[in-house]
Formats: structure tokens, sequence, C-alpha cells
């Protein structure tokens, strides 16, 4: 298939360019998501489970959920045909943010782009949230308002010496 594109850019007198890059990318872009949202929010889940989860301050994590809650990504009702699978995983997700809470977690679910679930993410520093280098560019594209592009300009946390 590369060999193809790379002909038919030279024969149609097109830039070549990155010709590999372009045809992994379609066809990435081709193949349909498998798996449910709550599917890619448990494995979310699973992955910071094996991480020592560190939090911001309740102001910072407000500020992200109110950001969330405006987000046409955010799916309140993620829950799919899997009712039990579902409860399981917001209890797991409950304890993994220790009871944290904001304002808006009423209105807060799963972040349909980043496949997280959003009262959990919110309360995270940025270094359980490095998922979102996986989505930085679709971010970019279709929600620049989004805090995962944006966590350089948050304050950083006072550490205890």
């Amino acid at each position: 298939m590369v060999k193809q594109v790379k002909d038919f850019r030279i024969t149609n007198r097109l830039e070549v360019g990155d010709v590999e890059s372009d045809v992994r990318r379609k066809r990435a872009a081709a193949l349909p998501e498998s798996r449910s949202l709550r599917e890619r929010v448990t494995g979310w889940a699973a992955n910071r489970s094996y991480a020592k989860l560190e939090f911001v301050d309740p102001e910072i994590a407000d500020k992200r959920a109110s950001i969330c809650v405006d987000c046409p990504f955010n799916v309140v009702h993620y829950a799919d045909d899997c009712k039990e699978c579902y409860a399981h995983v917001e209890q797991s997700l409950y304890a993994m943010r220790a009871g944290r809470e904001t304002p808006q977690d009423h209105w807060l679910g799963a972040c349909q782009m980043a496949g997280h679930e959003n009262k959990t993410a919110v309360q995270l520093d940025e270094k359980n949230l490095l998922h979102r280098n996986s989505y930085t560019k679709e971010l970019q594209d279709k929600h620049p308002a989004c805090w995962l592009l944006h966590l350089d300009s948050e304050p950083r946390r006072e550490v205890d010496s």
C-alpha cells in the first residue's frame, strides 16, 4: 500500500511526504473503536491501580470539573449493558480517588475522547495523567479548552520537605 500511495503521489505531482505515517494514520482512523466507553474507563482505571496516585488541590479539581461539565465529550451515562461492571468500576474509582469530590460530580461522566472517568481524572496530578499524550492532537483540534492541554499552567502543589 505504501508503494502504491507513493507512486500515486509521484505520478500526480503531489508532495510525497511521510507515506508510511500517512498510511498508518489512515488505517488507524478507519478501524472502529471496538470497546465501549465503560470498557475504556475500566482499562484506564486498571492502569491507574498500579501507580502511586497523587492528587491536586481541591480548587484545581473544581476548575477542571467545571471545564468537563461543559465539554461535548463528557458522557454522563456510560454504563453500556453491563450494569454490574459499571457499578464495580464506579466503586473502584471512588476508592481510588479516596472519596474526593467536586460540586460538579453529579454532571461528570467519562471522557469520550481520552477514555477516563472525569470525577477521578480531575483529582489526579499530571504524573497520573500521562495517557493524555495519546490524545493531544485530537484534543487540540476538537476541544482546545480541555484542561488536559493546560496542565503546565496550573499552580504546583507545595511539597513538604
